[in-house]
């Protein structure tokens, strides 16, 4: 754990720049996009970053709110994904395209000219709500196109290379996560329905910050939220058995017993306060945006396990294996959250506490 200091300065979430409060403020340019998602919270998630927004959507980005501009990536609109063909994967791509391969470089250029024809009636700023909705509405639907399309990829490649069917989630795991992420975030906005309400997703924490750890190199937790008495809960989101770490504990830094070390070592350690204050500082934004009203205690943050559960049967033996074998020497995760996917139902429900 690195020591506070009043010198110390890192990126803040929710600590905007005069030109970007501006903006988004009733006359400002971006004005009629905070009012439209604002009116759709149920689809959009909004979140609040170092002096810009993300509003999310089915676990992608669908846009970026800067000061100046408008942006989303283009590689949305990149349909030609072949499982037999590496070089039509994102990251070579891109590695191609820097090392000034033409063929990559015709299709960023291809892609770039299709997210300009989406975002050209937004851009400039002051568009009408009509025009704003229309955006919103192609670029879903753009976004649902992509997700079919790199679903189909990711069946064609398993059932090609013959994987094992116990093997077929973990190929898919990262993008369901993000997905089941931002329902939840979507459905617990209120204390009228559930006993957390989310504040920020992918929390990452800066290595300039004091709360960091020369251990663990910008650890990233799922998902912060409070509780009725203002309490901070950290959030790390398990799908599904294979995630949870139950057959090896501590064997990987992704599992249940790697996130309760980063936790303990950064936002849940000695300098938690420092913690505290920049998630008083989202809240503060959201304030500012109209987007929640609650207020946020100094008690010490609490780290919890929220688990969706693919199929049935499985939710007795991760809390046995958090009871007995992560929390046999003291309480490292606090409470167990459970969400039910079989249902689309994403309001979280406490099965467990320390």
């Amino acid at each position: 754990m690195k020591n506070a200091t009043k010198e110390t300065s890192w990126p803040q979430r929710g600590e905007f720049g005069s030109e970007l409060r501006k903006a988004l403020t009733q006359e400002g340019k971006w004005a009629s996009i905070m009012d439209y998602v604002r009116k759709n919270r149920d689809k959009y998630d909004v979140q609040v970053r170092a002096n810009y927004l993300n509003i999310y959507y089915n676990g992608g980005n669908i846009l970026r709110i800067n000061p100046r501009f408008l942006s989303v990536d283009e590689f949305y609109f990149h349909m030609d994904i072949d499982a037999d063909n590496r070089n039509t994967r994102k990251t070579i791509i891109q590695e191609n395209a820097k090392k000034g391969v033409k063929k990559a470089k015709e299709i960023i250029n291809k892609l770039k000219n299709k997210k300009e024809d989406y975002l050209q009636p937004i851009k400039d700023g002051y568009a009408k709500p009509d025009v704003v909705e229309q955006y919103f509405k192609k670029m879903s639907e753009q976004m649902g196109n992509w997700e079919e399309k790199l679903f189909d990829v990711l069946v064609e490649t398993i059932e090609k290379e013959k994987l094992p069917k116990i093997e077929y989630p973990e190929r898919k795991i990262y993008h369901k996560e993000k997905f089941i992420q931002q329902k939840i975030s979507l459905a617990n906005q209120s204390f009228d329905k559930s006993d957390l309400v989310i504040l920020d997703v992918e929390f990452a924490v800066s290595d300039r910050a004091p709360y960091s750890s020369n251990k663990y190199t910008h650890p990233r937790f799922d998902m912060i939220a409070v509780d009725r008495d203002g309490r901070i809960h950290v959030l790390e989101l398990k799908y599904g058995l294979n995630a949870t770490g139950i057959d090896n504990p501590g064997a990987s830094a992704s599992d249940i017993i790697g996130h309760v070390e980063k936790f303990q070592a950064t936002v849940g350690g000695d300098n938690y306060k420092d913690f505290i204050n920049d998630i008083k500082m989202i809240v503060s934004a959201k304030k500012e945006l109209e987007l929640l009203d609650l207020e946020i205690s100094d008690e010490k943050p609490v780290f919890d396990i929220v688990y969706a559960e693919p199929s049935e049967g499985n939710k007795e033996k991760v809390i046995d294996f958090i009871k007995n074998e992560v929390n046999k020497e003291e309480g490292k995760v606090k409470n167990m959250w459970l969400i039910n996917t079989l249902e689309s139902c994403y309001l979280i429900n406490k099965v467990y506490e320390h």
